[in-house]
């Protein structure tokens, strides 16, 4: 993933929570609003992103998956019962990115399982209780 900000102003490495050209308002109990952060993403193939609450200003981010590049907006709303400001520093949400994973193939091809996955014939007992048997 590559990341850039909309404003070339802008220092850089940019600190990816806010963004001087960000809108500052007033966000009524009950409302929603988009939020441009100003910071555009270029997903590579297989790659998605995941934006989550992460807010420390009183207002939630909406969950979403972003798998297009271009800017990021996040949707907020605000469940409170009172109005809440949001400025530029705010932080709303967290963005998580991950890359699609190969499924790993065993020597004959086929998909191989999980480590904890026993083979027929094997101890069913679980591992801590092995040789704790009393000899009788």
């Amino acid at each position: 993933m590559k990341y850039e900000r909309a404003n070339d102003g802008l220092a850089f490495p940019p600190t990816l929570y806010s963004n001087e050209g960000a809108d500052v308002f007033l966000l009524n109990d009950g409302g929603r609003a988009t939020v441009s952060t100003g910071i555009i993403v270029q997903l590579d193939a297989g790659e998605v992103g995941i934006v989550l609450p992460h807010s420390d200003c009183g207002v939630d981010a909406i969950s979403s998956f972003i798998t297009k590049s271009g800017e990021i907006k996040v949707e907020i709303r605000n469940d409170g019962s009172t109005a809440k400001h949001v400025k530029s520093g705010d932080t709303i949400a967290t963005m998580l990115v991950f890359s699609k994973v190969e499924e790993k193939r065993g020597r004959s091809g086929t998909k191989t399982k999980g480590a904890g996955k026993r083979e027929k014939g094997g101890d069913s007992q679980p591992s801590h209780r092995r040789g704790t048997e009393e000899a009788r």
